[in-house]
Formats: C-alpha cells, structure tokens, sequence
C-alpha cells in the first residue's frame, strides 16, 4: 500500500537523496563491472551483493535484470548473474565505433574553431593523469582516460553524438580497465599519445589529429587482442582518400 509522506513510492524503497535502493544496487554493481573488480565469467551472488548494500534481494534483482539487458550480466534462475566476458569481437566493434566517432570529432572540432578550448581541457586532465600515474589505480586512470576523450566529442557540438558516444564509453571504459591491468607498463606510452593528440588538437593541425588518434586506437586494439592493425589501418585509407 502506498502512503503519502511515506518513503515508499511505486512499491520500491527510496534512500536518502532520492535514490531508489534498485538504482543504488544498479550503481554500484555496473561500477564494478566496468572498471574490472569482478572477474569475467564471476558468479555473482544476490544474496551477497544485498548483504554488501545492506538491503533486501529484490532491488539487487531488479539491477541483475537490467545489466543482463545491457549485456553485462547473464543470469541463471537459483544460481546468481555471471559476469559476461569482454569478447575479441565486441572489443573490436566497439573500438571501431569509437574511431568513427572521434575522427567526426575532430573534423568538426578544428572547422568550427573550438580545437583551442578543447585542447586546454583536455591538457588539464592530461596533467592530471601525469601526477598520478605512479599511484592511481587501473579505475582513476580509466576515468580520466574516459573524461580526456569525452572532451573532443562534447566539443563537436553535436548532442545526439555526445549522448551516443557515452552509451559506448561504458564498453570502452571495461576495456581499458581491463588493458591497465594486464599491463600496467602500458601507462606512459598511452599518456604520451594523449600529448601527442592534444600538441595536434592545439596547433588545428586536422591530419596530424586524425593520425594520432588512429594510432591510439590501433595500439589499444593490439593490446587489448581485439584482433590487431584492422581498424587503424582502415581508417586510415578512409581519412587518406578523404585528403587525396
């Protein structure tokens, strides 16, 4: 029954803030999963992520429904949610579809003469990722790796592909997350490729730009065994044709 004034609205328990305690057990399980803290193909368990939340099955449910209809979870009746692994496949479309996207970016960017902004904001987390990069976590660099790029895409000006874009950082962040960690040697030489791309961005230079970015993406599809070379390089011919 509903009751005014009560903290009880549409049947779910509200928290402090607003916050419904399914939206609660649906925050905090899709951070897990995207920066990695829960291994690929984990059986994770209702009854223990309630117990960590401290609240009933049913919210925990509710958020193991929805990340199963984004393709983070699969559930099995009885036995828990299992955390779906990160494929060659899903990688590669998914680092295709950001190559796509971020030469738009740029193009768009450096036309409409928003490249200087841009680059400074983007410099300032750069900077940022440099003081840090001896002690941050694979999670903090991953969120400011996510915020560098972000920064190009908001600056194209277009809102449907900024709000595109996002839906496909939450892939792209669970593949960084997982590349941090297999290899954190790999730190610096993204860092300096971030500098390379905002030296380019700065100066409008379109198709130094467009070049470091391809290179960027091609190394983290080599590291992330996404299949190697298959994206950068048709992008290039694209971007090559494009300026013939």
């Amino acid at each position: 029954m509903l009751l005014m004034g009560s903290n009880l609205v549409f049947g779910e328990n509200r928290l402090r803030g607003g916050m419904t305690a399914s939206e609660k057990a649906y925050g905090w399980t899709k951070r897990k999963l995207l920066h990695g803290s829960f291994e690929e193909g984990q059986l994770l368990s209702e009854g223990e992520v309630a117990a960590e939340l401290g609240m009933s099955r049913t919210p925990v449910r509710e958020a193991f429904l929805r990340l199963s209809a984004e393709g983070l979870l699969r559930l099995y009746p009885k036995r828990g949610a299992l955390v779906v692994p990160v494929s060659a496949q899903e990688m590669f479309d998914a680092l295709e579809a950001r190559m796509t996207v971020e030469r738009f970016a740029a193009e768009k960017v450096i036309s409409t003469k928003a490249h200087e902004r841009a680059a400074a904001e983007m410099n300032q987390l750069l900077s940022m990722a440099l003081e840090r990069v001896p002690n941050a976590s694979s999670v903090e660099l991953s969120d400011l790796d996510r915020r560098f790029h972000t920064v190009l895409v908001d600056a194209a000006g277009n809102q449907i592909v900024s709000e595109w874009y996002r839906s496909l950082r939450d892939r792209l962040l669970r593949i960084a997350s997982v590349i941090f960690e297999r290899d954190p040697d790999l730190r610096p030489a993204i860092l300096a490729e971030h500098r390379q791309m905002v030296e380019h961005l700065s100066s409008g230079d379109l198709d130094a730009l467009v070049g470091s970015i391809e290179a960027h993406v091609h190394g983290i599809e080599l590291h992330s065994g996404a299949g190697g070379g298959g994206i950068a390089g048709r992008d290039l011919g694209a971007a090559q044709r494009r300026r013939a």
